[in-house]
């Protein structure tokens, strides 16, 4: 209406502003836009690091956890037969000493977690079987480390036969042959645990990529002798041994 009233020379500046309004509109959306395009890539490439990151945690996870089962599996006949005897010691009447009833240090079972939100990165990364495989090996180490607990609370039942602590009675082997039992049945569930890790083994591409650390690797055992010798159902790695990882 004002441009109709003051004439046509305020038209022609009224058109010109708007030229000049349209354009800034322009440069600023298209600002914007850039600006949503960059932060967008900025996340997504972080979440890429991020996955990255994870699944290679992962995946060296899964390659301890084999060197962990491999340390269990050397030990466990030799820790099921201890077991055995104490208990067969328990339903004789005799006593136990104090080395037989000491339990030797087991290998601490770890294993690293993920979010859900970052299981499904990694899933888009390496397919879900892979994914599952490494995830599902979480799971049983749990069940692993839950069971090694059972193993040393169980195993202080065995001092009760130990003459160094006083008198022992009926109850008293009663209650070391019901710990054994139990430790045997904690056995069997990390022996079978460690068939189903080395079973799904067999269906990843995951190998060792890195250097054998001497400094925290462990090692199986070469026999019996060495866990009740050392006090631990694992050994180091000596001077100029190769890894057997």
């Amino acid at each position: 209406m004002r441009d109709r009233v003051v004439g046509w020379h305020t038209g022609l500046r009224a058109r010109g502003t708007l030229s000049l309004f349209a354009f800034e509109f322009f440069v600023v959306v298209l600002g914007v836009l850039a600006a949503q395009a960059v932060q967008s890539w900025v996340q997504d490439r972080e979440q890429r690091l991020h996955a990255e990151a994870e699944q290679a945690r992962l995946e060296q996870g899964f390659i301890q956890s084999r060197q962990s089962a491999q340390v269990w599996r050397a030990a466990l006949p030799c820790l099921r037969d201890r077991v055995r005897e104490v208990m067969r010691i328990a339903g004789s009447g005799a006593l136990l000493d104090n080395a037989q009833s000491r339990r030797p240090k087991l290998v601490q079972s770890t294993y690293p977690g993920v979010s859900p939100e970052t299981s499904r990165l990694i899933e888009q990364r390496i397919g879900p079987q892979q994914t599952g495989i490494l995830l599902a090996t979480q799971a049983r180490f749990d069940t692993v480390k839950l069971a090694a607990d059972e193993i040393r609370v169980e195993w202080e039942m065995f001092r009760l036969l130990d003459p160094d602590f006083g008198q022992t009675g009926s109850a008293d082997r009663a209650a070391v042959r019901a710990s054994g039992a139990a430790i045997l049945n904690s056995l069997r569930t990390i022996e079978v645990v460690l068939d189903a890790i080395e079973d799904q083994a067999r269906l990843t591409d995951v190998r060792p990529n890195i250097p054998f650390d001497r400094q925290v690797g462990l090692m199986p055992v070469r026999n019996c002798d060495e866990i009740w010798a050392q006090g631990a159902a694992y050994r180091t790695i000596e001077p100029g041994e190769p890894s057997p990882y």
